[in-house]
């Protein structure tokens, strides 16, 4: 059987109307309009092909003939799947990398302030410090900071002096400290607006205290004085430099692209034998 290329059947194609330019014979582009394309491609791939056709037109179906397939279709209607196919995988990757982009190899400053309690709650305070976070890698931070606490208390003593009023004469005292910390961090969450982090690591404290040892109270009845007597004894310096350790769990909200609102909750003890619990509110900012 002869083979004719597509140049030389459409060149003697006589039945139904085709219309072609010379360059589609280089590479051919099936375009159908009143079916002489099918019918040059069917005498191309010879009795035993079979042609499977698409035209939008709906009087196209009529043209079907043996061997001969015709749908109605458009390459609008492939594009347009084609489109939003892309569209849908290109907004997934710009997600993720927007993502990416505002969660690593970020930086973060945070200002940072709240209650806490020194020991077993008989002295309370503020604690206050500034925190730089870097993330090192997806999940993991470095933190330092550079902080102080101060906490009071008292031990409540009342008696009547001799003019027969009531008296305070309770005794106050003081603990404040001054502490730099580093820390390794694990983020549980991290991404645009959430931020839910733990991390531990060392410290070094710098402390400062009126507090006693041991205190003894001798009252009006055993001295035969009209006041109480209060003597102490002081075992421990006042000013002590420790080390120790530090843990917080710290939950972050973003408002915007940079702007943090921050809750931490900590506890630390150290060499001295001083244990704090904290909570705290941040404020901060990410660059």
């Amino acid at each position: 059987m002869k083979s004719n290329t597509l140049s030389e059947l459409f060149y003697t194609h006589t039945r139904k109307i085709i219309h072609k330019w010379d360059h589609y014979f280089d590479v051919y582009e099936i375009v159908t309009s009143h079916g002489g394309s099918v019918q040059l491609l069917k005498k191309c791939f010879g009795e035993g092909g079979n042609v499977h056709a698409i035209n939008i037109n709906p009087q196209y179906q009529k043209l079907e003939e043996e061997k001969v397939k015709k749908s109605i279709d458009s390459q609008s209607d492939s594009k347009n799947n084609f489109m939003a196919k892309y569209i849908l995988i290109l907004f997934v990757f710009l997600t993720f990398n927007s993502i990416a982009q505002s969660t690593r190899n970020k930086n973060h400053i945070q200002l940072i302030g709240g209650q806490s309690i020194h020991g077993t709650g008989d002295a309370r305070g503020l604690n206050f410090s500034v925190a730089y976070h870097k993330n090192i890698s997806k999940r993991i931070q470095w933190t330092n900071s550079i902080g102080s606490t101060i906490h009071d208390g008292k031990l409540e003593l009342f008696f009547t002096n001799p003019v027969g009023n009531m008296q305070d004469g309770s005794i106050r005292y003081t603990t404040a400290g001054v502490q730099l910390a580093s820390y390794l961090g694990y983020h549980f969450i991290q991404s645009n607006q959430h931020q839910l982090i733990f991390r531990a690591g060392p410290i070094l404290r710098y402390q400062s205290s009126s507090n006693w040892d041991d205190l003894s109270v001798y009252y009006p009845l055993v001295t035969g004085l009209p006041f109480p007597v209060v003597v102490f004894n002081n075992r421990e310096p006042q000013r002590t430099l420790a080390l120790g350790s530090s843990a917080q769990i710290e939950y972050d909200f973003f408002v915007g692209k940079s702007i943090s609102i921050g809750f931490i909750g900590g506890f630390q003890l150290d060499t001295n034998g001083d244990t704090i619990s904290q909570l705290s509110f941040g404020i901060g900012k990410r660059f």
